[in-house]
């Protein structure tokens, strides 16, 4: 992303979704959006994920010095529409998990 939309004056709302895991092929998709529209994405690569919930690691943050707000997993990508959807909620995920 040549200029990020980070600042310490306003939230920046980020998202990452990852498509075609475990497929064994190099069909693996990862998506960049930032404020709600698409920032960046990188394709055919062989994304292999294992899910024994004894070796499975979830790292956010990772050097970033800041403060993190509604974190949300979901168990597919999401479409940019879905995430275009949260973005513009005025309360966040808040409505959509009630």
């Amino acid at each position: 992303v040549e200029q990020p939309p980070f600042g310490s004056d306003r939230w920046t709302h980020v998202v990452f979704t990852f498509a075609n895991a475990n497929t064994g092929r190099t069909n693996g998709v990862g998506r960049l959006f930032l404020n709600g529209k698409p920032a960046g994405e990188f394709k055919d690569w062989n994304l292999a994920v294992h899910w024994n919930p004894a070796d499975i690691l979830v790292n956010l943050g990772v050097l970033y010095v800041g403060l993190l707000d509604e974190v949300a997993l979901f168990d597919r990508a999401l479409s940019a529409r879905e995430i275009k959807s949260i973005y513009e909620q005025p309360n966040g995920l808040q409505p959509i998990f009630r």
